[in-house]
């Protein structure tokens, strides 16, 4: 939920501050906080806990991780300004 939070406020803070080159997104959204939020561990321990008879928790855990994580998604974009005006950059007015 952390990653997903913090992933929601670094992309809205760089569309905001379009000085940032592009590829700071894909280094930083994917490189850095794709190694911190691990995707494969997710789908493994789902699967580990439907394999051992557990497939209503495997379930549970399942929808309430991806609705947990939009929810930190959301909160991340609301908390870098998400729906008020960006920044202009140099030279807009």
């Amino acid at each position: 939920m952390a990653g997903a939070f913090v992933l929601g406020v670094l992309l809205e803070w760089l569309v905001r501050h379009r000085s940032i080159e592009h590829w700071a997104r894909f280094f930083v959204g994917v490189g850095v906080l794709g190694a911190f939020t691990t995707f494969s561990t997710f789908a493994t321990e789902i699967v580990v806990l439907a394999r051992d008879g557990h497939g209503a928790v495997a379930a549970v855990y399942a929808i309430s991780s991806v609705v947990a994580g939009l929810a930190a998604a959301l909160a991340g974009l609301v908390t870098a300004g998400w729906r008020t005006p960006p920044v202009p950059a140099e030279g807009e007015s």
